[in-house]
């Protein structure tokens, strides 16, 4: 594949040349450019329309993060670099995770040397007072009223005249 600068000295020589528009190059082409330069490697156009078709859905911050911390001793390739913008992108993802724990849990230490928590000893006296005041509570009584059923001829304890059920409530 001929080189740009030799393409461009032809210019003046043959009218059979036709020049194609490019894609614009990305935001990060520069730094691919001089990755490739230090590892002795020539890009050609295909290879640069496959990097862009690969890298195009990375903020061009991640992709420029990549190629700058990429230390392989030969050329990446596109997904090499992915992979890194992919690992770059869950450590972030976890470092927001971890900030929003540590939030939470100072948000509790200081409730908890405010004395705003519950601790298992209030929990406990909470359990034992319901027990006292269930073992003290009289016979509960519960009206029963079963459902009209307009095709069995059902009646209701009123229209029959019957007493509501008493349940006693038993200590635990």
């Amino acid at each position: 594949m001929e080189r740009i600068g030799n393409m461009v000295k032809k210019v003046g020589q043959s009218r059979s040349l036709t020049i194609t528009s490019q894609p614009s190059p990305p935001q990060w082409g520069a730094i691919l450019w001089t990755l490739a330069q230090s590892r002795h490697k020539e890009l050609t156009t295909p290879e640069i329309k496959l990097w862009q078709a690969k890298l195009s859905g990375y903020p061009n911050e991640l992709v420029e993060w990549a190629l700058v911390a990429y230390n392989g001793e030969f050329f990446p390739n596109p997904s090499t670099i992915c992979r890194m913008i992919e690992v770059k992108r869950e450590a972030l993802h976890g470092e927001g995770q971890d900030r929003e724990w540590r939030a939470y849990k100072a948000g509790q230490d200081q409730a908890a040397s405010e004395g705003r928590l519950a601790t298992d000893d209030d929990y406990e006296e909470l359990r034992r007072k319901c027990r006292e005041i269930l073992e003290k509570a009289p016979a509960i009584r519960a009206e029963c009223k079963p459902k009209q059923n307009s095709q069995r001829g059902g009646k209701s304890n009123e229209s029959t005249g019957a007493e509501p059920t008493t349940v006693q409530a038993s200590g635990s």
